[in-house]
C-alpha cells in the first residue's frame, strides 16, 4: 500500500498510463463509475490517485456508502435494486441479482447469416455508425408482415429497443 501512497511510484506511473490510454481512445464511453460500499484503503487511495487524474476522469467517479441518497443523482428508485433501497427487482437464478455461471459453448455463438438462412430470407447488410453520446431512429416499414427479424452487432455499449406506435416492445434494462 506505502507504493500507491508516493505519486512518482511505478505503480502510479503505469496507472497514469491506463488512464492517458482511457482519455485518448474511451473517454465518451464513460460517464459514471459509481462504486458501492468501497473498502477504506480504496477511499484513501483515491485521495492520492486523485492528484494524478485529470479533473474531467476524477469526477466520474463515485463512491455511495449511504442509499439510495448518494445513488439518486445518478441512477432512478426504479433502476436500484432493493438491497440498496431501490425498487428494482431482477428475476434470477440466485437471491443476489445474479445468475448461475454456465461454460460458453459454440451454440453461444451466431454465425453470421444463419439467422436469415433458417427463415429462407436473402441477407441484406446495412451499416449504421453513430458516435458516442449520440441518438439515432431507424424505421424499418414492416408493409403489413406481422414479424421483424434482426441481427444486431455493436462494437461499445449501447441500448436497442423496438417500438410499435409508442409502445415499447423490448426488455427493461437494468
Amino acid at each position: 500500500m506505502s507504493s500507491y501512497m508516493v505519486p512518482t511510484s511505478s505503480i502510479n506511473n503505469l496507472m497514469q498510463v491506463r488512464v492517458n490510454i482511457w482519455l485518448d481512445y474511451y473517454a465518451e464511453l464513460l460517464k459514471h463509475v459509481i462504486i458501492v460500499n468501497p473498502p477504506t484503503f480504496l477511499t484513501l487511495a483515491w485521495k492520492v490517485m486523485s492528484f494524478l487524474l485529470p479533473a474531467k476522469v476524477h469526477n466520474r467517479f463515485h463512491f455511495a456508502s449511504k442509499y439510495p441518497d448518494q445513488l439518486i443523482p445518478y441512477l432512478s428508485l426504479s433502476a436500484i435494486p432493493p438491497a440498496f433501497s431501490g425498487s428494482k427487482t431482477v428475476v434470477s437464478e440466485l437471491n443476489n441479482g445474479c445468475f448461475k455461471s454456465a461454460k460458453i459453448t459454440d451454440d453461444d455463438f451466431a454465425i453470421d447469416g444463419l439467422l436469415w438462412k433458417k427463415e429462407g430470407l436473402e441477407c441484406v447488410v446495412k451499416t449504421h455508425s453513430i458516435k458516442a453520446s449520440e441518438n439515432s431512429v431507424l424505421e424499418f416499414p414492416t408493409k403489413g408482415k406481422t414479424r421483424l427479424i434482426y441481427q444486431y452487432t455493436t462494437n461499445g455499449e449501447a441500448q436497442i429497443w423496438f417500438e410499435q406506435v409508442k409502445i415499447s416492445l423490448a426488455v427493461d434494462f437494468f
